[in-house]
């Protein structure tokens, strides 16, 4: 019985090692960046990394209030114009920042 519990318990351990990747990305700032990790049995490896300069988080916060802009005028067939500054565009940017907001915490 002994040994056969140590080999469930092998067999166990042997499965709870990993090999996944990792993708992490900030937005935060002036610029963008990728960074990319593999685990192998809980160690990290840097596999590599990435920035663009040209693409801040204010391009990253246009881009999803322009989505988002999409998706409500295919849902709704409302249009909402960006450029005009309007209520409705204040709202999704303050819907936007409360979802950030809580990914990030």
């Amino acid at each position: 019985m002994e040994g056969e519990k140590k080999e469930s318990e092998k067999r166990w351990n042997s499965k709870k090692r990993c090999e996944i990747n990792i993708l992490i990305f900030d937005i935060d700032g002036g610029t963008f960046d990728l960074s990319v990790l593999e685990v192998k049995d809980l160690v990290f490896i840097d596999k590599g990394k990435f920035g663009d300069t040209h693409f801040s988080r204010e391009d990253f916060d246009n881009a999803l209030v322009d989505y988002c802009i999409e998706k409500f005028y295919e849902i709704k067939k409302i249009k909402i114009d960006k450029n005009n500054d309007s209520e409705e565009v204040k709202r999704i940017e303050n819907g936007l920042w409360k979802c950030k907001k809580n990914i990030i915490h």
